[in-house]
């Protein structure tokens, strides 16, 4: 078994888990926490993609008339703390698979 398609694997789910939490970051960074100090997209460096409206679904990102969004501090905690889980689970998963192919297991 070829190790490289496992690290292409890896590296995406690595990367699509990341890039939700440096959302999260950003609207931290500004301090975006209530609908009066919201602000758009552009403002805050991030473009309208299929990460952010997945987020925007769950209720993590709330928008406000004028295509403002601010973040629900709460939810995003919660969101960001089972990112980190699900980012260690699956690297702990690929260490120890990747540690049986090497072995040729």
């Amino acid at each position: 078994m070829e190790v490289l398609p496992l690290v292409i694997i890896y590296v995406v789910i690595i990367y699509y888990i990341n890039n939700q939490l440096s959302y999260i970051r950003k609207f931290k960074r500004m301090k975006l926490f209530n609908g009066g100090v919201s602000r758009t997209l552009s403002d805050i460096g991030i473009k309208n993609s299929y990460q952010f409206k997945q987020m925007l679904k769950k209720g993590i990102f709330v928008q406000v008339k004028e295509n403002k969004f601010f973040m629900e501090e709460e939810k995003s905690d919660e969101y960001e703390r089972k990112r980190r889980g699900v980012g260690y689970t699956v690297t702990f998963f690929f260490i120890i698979l990747f540690f049986f192919i090497l072995n040729n297991f």
